[in-house]
């Protein structure tokens, strides 16, 4: 399995917007991998137009919203800070390697080393 990497220079191109933008389309659209729903019938292509020109959810004009957007909107809200990366915690500079980790121990292995088998 191939892992494939998002740096910021690749959002753009990528999605229509920009990277500052991410977590607001992730809200919009939603993100199943971090159990994030998003508004129903809001894909990629619609939340890229929602947030043109660089708007964030608060400056998207209500008149481009549906009556069934804005009644989820303040879910949208929490699901986007959520989505934000807390930049105040200290991340490695070598913390993404392309090396593999050592294998993790069988089930048998940490019961046996922790008394348990």
């Amino acid at each position: 399995m191939e892992h494939r990497y998002t740096a910021r220079e690749h959002v753009l191109p990528r999605y229509s917007v920009l990277a500052e933008q991410w977590p607001d389309f992730r809200a919009l659209m939603g993100d199943s991998a971090d159990n994030i729903r998003g508004i129903r019938g809001v894909g990629a292509k619609t939340a890229a137009r929602l947030l043109t020109g660089g708007r964030r959810l608060e400056n998207i004009p209500a008149e481009e919203l549906r009556p069934a957007w804005t009644a989820q909107w303040a879910q949208v809200l929490r699901w986007r800070e959520m989505i934000k990366l807390d930049t105040r915690a200290t991340v490695s500079d070598n913390l993404l390697i392309t090396s593999p980790t050592a294998p993790l121990p069988t089930a048998a292995q940490v019961l046996e080393a922790l008394h348990l088998w």
